[in-house]
């Protein structure tokens, strides 16, 4: 057993513990988030910070000295490792501070707060503006605040200066030829690790360079601030101060402008003295550095090229994490080199060239969120070399032309990034769910889950960068951002944050998983370094080298082994030994093994720091220089609604701009962070707020008008581009800094507002804004509150009573439209002015009166008149002429319809050849044959079962009306028991204590208390689905007419193809007479008529005749047959085309004959056309006529056609039941 495996079978209790303290963080987590969602505080679907209860962060909290970490016998090696830890660990933490706590400041140090619009910024206090750095006295007053800042940040420079001047020295001092240790191990070993520390230490130096340099306020202060001591040095009283004290004041100020305003920081480091140190007892020695060949050809140039060859080519790349920061470090030792170099001796013009080519691929460093380092530059300034041919031959050339690429490929490059990321983003959700650290314990799982961890801390590496390098450099050098490289920065900045909250989302499973992660790349450094140990404790004879790298390869598995967590000085320990065995001869350690010790020390540290590196990584602080472009950001987002949820991660990217509010040190940061936040939150409130009101009232507005006005047109969703506005309603609430926005309440709000507003000005709009209210509803959600104006009352129709008592009379003078459920009068009174229609509204207002007992009622009646319908029905099919007919036509479909010509279908010719003969049976007074009147017949039974359909619909209207006052459909408190007992039945209530306590109430109450108990049982009853009257009256006619006595129904379906044929000639002779002006009295108008085919329907389950209609295939031999003629009118409009063209061709050979006549001189071109001419003209233009008048027949007959067959099919669905065989 392994070490490792032994050390996890120990830890497995423990591990089980955290396990179980985990879901209990997670059940808990759950339920506070279940509380947040019911009060509707969250406010995104991602985490946040303030939603997790418990943190659980994978940082490294050890607290060991470096020299603790070091457990060797050879005093010597124990030292060496020592020293240099101690002074890479120092820098790690130079660099970390530098970040926190001086960067920041230096930038914000002069800057105003945020600016408002000009309506804002006249609400300010007065004391507020006086914050402004160009009021009188304002710049004496923020550096005399910001002086204790800026001598920290002096002594902060000179312990940079310390660290690196001792570095360089114990460097130089162990390379040298007369230490025993170089000669024995070192002579061999190249640190690399040591010299990217050195690296970050000097890019601390010349960031503060920059950033100095490019704070003009801070530079404008200063010098105003110096001003005004030597004024008060000439004036001591005034200032109640001595001239002692004033001299050691301006001290002070003269090593603060030597040390940093001077902007020659880095400057200072280089130029240091390293050839002398001083002692514990003050004595001086000599250090060798210029002239140690070892330390300036074998290191420093040996480390530069290395990290030259091993960051370039990873700029850019997927891999890519901090490779630009080490190549500033890079150009800064080069510098270093440069100045340590003797006068005698000439530069390498390779390595210049090789440094000089780094602005090749980055001419900038975008240091921090406004400051830009050049290359070209910092190298002129500080290591110029007159050389010819250099490449780029003038940096700000190259710069600008670099930028114009830059733009050019921006999108191309946002794109790329925004997809691999939310690539990345579905695969490390899918991976890290299902993963845990007690059931994976294979390599493969480790390198698999390191790598999708460090493939999304490179995304966000590579995202930010690219986002801040596209706005930064557009503000340094002051050139105009398109409309399109804002949308890809917006992309980048919404693909940052889902990557931030990917990883939020995942926190506790990260955490987990981290250490295993850790442990996994430790198993491969730890086989590695075994294995090298082994060959070197099998050697027979070890010289003084190999008994050197067995101590190191101890010491590297000690480290490995004791600790499952790794803080920067473990890791820059482990980083240097790993150095010292990778330059091992190749028969202790391969190339192959050096390069798996090289990668995994690589991503060790990386794992290491990723929880760090991630938050640095999606830090969005640099927005907070750029707020303006928001505006325009949040009204894009505003035209694309279905995009509606990137506005969560755009306003939570500007929030990271607090962070820099929270960095002023020169004023009071209260009114910035107040600025700010409101900046945000009127970014927000103007861009989506305000005009997603005015668009929500403006389309309710225009829907309930096109309802209500007969000039406005209905909107058509497929012609007409119609903005889907509930998506921005659906957001969760967003946090701007503190402050929630709901945006569905704001615009709650603001139609409550208006809607009463104007109801207000004007009463009778009542109903208007009252349908506004129920169509924001039901289109939007939105639950609107009730004005509570007076209202005035509901218009009625016909009554239900009146309309079931002449219900003969209403079927045969109204129309019925099933889609719509209305009936509309088609037969009104010779005096009346006026159609009526009936609608569920006008049958729910008549139950309201009435009552619900209606509806039995209704069913009976109609039930009485079908009774009626029937008896003339079955009269009418027991004729022997229509029966014998019948008859024949079911004879002959059996026969034939296997026929080639037939085709199962029966042909239109034979249903229209019915037709005619009955029609020569006779007609009576108003034109209507015997078939007209059967189908006028199957039209008022359609009509009744239509109103009875219409009277249950109107009968669910009320009760959903009525029911809305009901608490509770499943436990209904029984109010009789209650009233007379004080005693409950149901469980509507949670405690088991009585409803109230002796009661005794009276009997007039407990009548009404039982009246109350049946009406809502009522309401209830007949709220649900309630009893299906079309199945009880399709039943109860069943057990009538499928009897034998009624055989002569059984051929019922074969009539209806020719009935068909009459309702499309009677429907468009209705149509077409709604159009003329005479219309005569005999003449039908109307424009709908589902009852026919409701009728059909009803009359084929009847008499179970459904499959048999539907196997005639009638719709798809009337279709044929429209089909057909419309080919023949084409065929016929083709040959008229070519009549026309022939006639044309005539008529300019004709014309051409008649001007070659001319040219004779003679009159005969004054011949009148003959009369053969103008009898032909005559008739080709009734042709075309006739032509022209076919087709609208034509079409018109195909959409009479489709309508009905459309019909029958919806009509069909009411009666189809699963125990009818129909």
């Amino acid at each position: 057993m392994s070490a490792f495996e032994t050390e996890t079978a120990t830890k497995r209790p423990v591990d089980e513990h955290v396990q179980n303290t985990l879901l209990f963080i997670q059940k808990h987590e759950e339920m506070l988030q279940s509380f947040k969602a019911a009060t509707r505080i969250a406010s995104m679907p991602f985490s946040e910070n303030y939603s997790h209860p418990v943190e659980i962060t994978p940082e490294s909290m050890e607290r060991v000295l470096p020299q603790d970490l070091i457990f060797s016998d050879n005093e010597h090696v124990r030292k060496a490792l020592t020293v240099l830890v101690f002074l890479c660990d120092e820098i790690s933490q130079l660099k970390e501070i530098s970040e926190s706590r001086f960067f920041r400041p230096l930038m914000m140090f002069g800057r105003n707060p945020p600016e408002l619009e000009e309506s804002r910024r006249k609400i300010l206090r007065s004391e507020s503006m006086e914050l402004l750095f160009d009021q009188v006295g304002m710049k004496e007053k923020m550096i005399g605040k910001f002086l204790p800042f800026l001598q920290e940040l002096a002594n902060f420079i000179d312990r940079c200066y310390s660290v690196c001047l001792n570095l360089i020295q114990q460097v130089a001092s162990l390379m040298d030829n007369k230490e025993l240790l170089y000669r024995c191990m070192f002579h061999s070993i190249r640190l690399s690790s040591v010299f990217k520390h050195l690296g970050e230490l000097l890019a601390i130096l010349v960031s503060l360079d920059a950033i100095v340099a490019q704070n003009e306020n801070l530079q404008t202060a200063w010098a105003s601030y110096k001003s005004m001591i030597s004024l008060a040095r000439n004036n001591l009283a005034s200032f109640n101060t001595t001239s002692e004290t004033i001299g050691k004041f301006e001290r002070l100020l003269v090593s603060i402008d030597q040390s940093i305003m001077l902007g020659e920081i880095f400057k200072g480091c280089i130029e240091q003295n390293f050839e002398t140190a001083i002692e514990d007892d003050s004595s001086v020695i000599s250090i060798n550095v210029r002239n140690n060949e070892n330390f300036m050809t074998g290191e420093i140039l040996f480390s530069l090229r290395q990290i030259v060859e091993s960051s370039l080519p990873v700029v850019g790349t997927p891999s890519e994490l901090n490779e630009r920061m080490d190549l500033m470090g890079c150009v800064g030792i080069y510098a270093l080199y440069r100045q340590l170099l003797p006068p005698n001796q000439h530069p390498d013009t390779k390595l210049h060239k090789l440094i000089w080519g780094i602005q090749k691929v980055i001419p900038f460093v975008v240091i921090s969120e406004t400051v830009v380092w050049r290359v070209g530059e910092f190298i002129i300034t500080h290591a110029p070399l007159e050389m010819k041919k250099l490449d780029p031959p003038s940096p700000d050339v190259f710069r600008r032309h670099y930028i114009t690429q830059f733009d050019s490929s921006l999108n191309s490059r946002a794109s790329v990034l925004t997809t691999q990321s939310k690539s990345w983003m579905i695969l490390f959700d899918s991976k890290i769910q299902s993963l845990s650290r007690l059931n994976h314990s294979s390599q493969n799982f480790y390198e698999q889950l390191g790598g999708v961890f460090l493939t999304g801390l490179s995304l966000a590496r590579r995202v930010s960068y690219l986002a801040q390098s596209c706005l930064v450099i557009h503000s340094d050098m002051q050139i105009p951002l398109s409309r399109q490289c804002l949308q890809d920065v917006a992309n980048l900045v919404e693909s940052l944050k889902a990557i931030k909250y990917c990883f939020a989302r995942n926190g506790h499973a990260m955490a987990e998983l981290h250490s295993v992660i850790a442990r996994g790349y430790c198993e491969v450094l730890y086989g590695v370094s075994n294995q090298v140990r082994q060959k070197l404790q099998t050697s027979r004879k070890l010289d003084a080298y190999q008994v050197l790298l067995l101590t190191v390869v101890i010491l590297l598995e000690h480290l490995l082994k004791s600790s499952d967590s790794f803080s920067p000085s473990r890791q820059i320990m482990i980083s240097v030994l790993v150095e010292i065995v990778m330059s091992a001869p190749g028969t202790v350690c391969s190339d192959k093994d050096a390069n798996k010790l090289k990668v995994s020390v690589k991503r060790l540290n990386e794992i290491s720091n990723f929880a760090k590196e991630i938050v640095q990584a999606c830090d969005t602080a640099f927005l907070y220089y750029h707020a303006d472009i928001l505006t325009p950001l949040v009204q894009r987002i505003y035209q694309l609604p279905t995009e509606a949820n990137r506005l969560h991660y755009v306003v939570s990217a500007f929030e990271d701009g607090i962070r820099l509010c929270q960095t002023v040190l020169h004023v009071d940061a209260t009114l910035y962070f107040i600025n700010y936040r409101d900046i945000l939150w009127d970014a927000v409130m103007q861009g989506i707020v305000a005009p997603l009101c005015r668009d929500i009232e403006t389309d309710l507005r225009l829907h309930i008008h096109t309802k209500h006005l007969d000039h406005m047109d209905c909107f058509n969703p497929k012609t007409e581009n119609l903005k889907p506005l509930r998506p921005f309603l659906d957001l969760a609430p967003i946090r701007v800094l503190g402050k929630l926005l709901d945006i569905r309440a704001e615009v709650g709000q603001y139609l409550d507002r208006n809607f009463y507003n104007l109801t207000t000005v004007a009463l009778h709009d009542w109903r208007t804004y009252s349908d506004m209210r129920s169509l924001a509803a039901e289109k939007l959600g939105l639950v609107l509150m009730d004005n509570y104006l007076p209202m005035g009352s509901l218009e009625m129709g016909l009554d239900v009573l009146q309309i079931m008592r002449n219900i003969h009379v209403f079927v045969s003078r109204f129309t019925y439209n099933m889609n719509m459920q209305q009936f509309v009068e088609y037969r009104p009174d010779k005096s009346s002015k006026h159609l009526n229609t009936i609608k569920i509204q006008s049958i729910a207002a008549s139950i309201r009166q009435h009552g619900l007992g209606v509806l039995n009622t209704t069913v009976n009646f109609t039930y009485q008149f079908l009774t009626s319908k029937f008896r003339v029905f079955s009269q009418f099919l027991f004729d022997d002429y229509i029966r014998a007919h019948l008859s024949r036509e079911h004879r002959w479909f059996k026969k034939h319809k296997n026929d080639t010509d037939i085709n199962n279908m029966y042909p239109y010719e034979r249903a229209l050849k019915f037709v005619r003969d009955i029609r020569k049976l006779g007609i009576n007074e108003a034109g209507k044959s015997f078939l007209d009147q059967f189908r006028i017949l199957i039209t008022e039974i359609g009509n009744a079962l239509g109103y009875v359909r219409m009277v249950r619909s109107a009968s669910m209207y009320y009760c959903s009306e009525a029911v809305k006052f009901l608490p509770d459909f499943e436990d209904i408190i029984k109010f009789e028991d209650c009233v007379r007992t004080g005693m409950r039945e149901t469980a509507y209530y949670s405690s088991d204590k009585d409803f109230l306590s002796d009661a005794n109430y009276g009997e007039t109450t407990s009548n009404a208390a039982r009246n109350l108990d049946e009406t809502v049982s009522t309401v209830v009853k007949n709220f649900g689905e309630g009893s299906d009257y079309f199945k009880v009256l399709v039943k109860v006619f069943q057990s009538v007419l499928l009897t034998v006595e009624h055989d002569h129904l059984k051929n019922f379906y074969m009539i209806v193809p020719a009935m068909c044929i009459s309702w499309i000639d009677a429907s468009l002779q209705a149509k077409d007479s709604m159009y003329k002006t005479t219309r005569s009295v005999n003449k039908e108008m109307y424009f709908t008529d589902d009852g026919f085919p409701m009728g059909v329907a009803y009359c084929l389950a009847i008499l179970k005749q459904t499959r048999k209609n539907e196997a005639l295939h009638w719709i798809e031999s009337a279709n044929k047959k429209i089909s057909l003629d419309t080919k023949e009118h084409e065929v016929a409009q083709e040959k008229r085309a070519l009549k026309d063209a022939a006639i044309a061709q005539r008529a300019r050979e004709k014309a051409k004959r008649k001007n070659n006549f001319f040219s004779f001189g003679t009159n005969s071109g004054n011949k009148l056309p003959d009369d053969k001419d103008i009898e032909q003209d005559f008739e080709n233009e009734e042709e075309v006529h006739s032509l022209q008048l076919t087709s609208k027949k034509l079409e018109a007959y195909r959409r009479e056609t489709e309508q009905l067959f459309y019909s029958m099919s919806g009509a069909e669905i009411f009666f189809k039941r699963t125990d009818v065989d129909t």
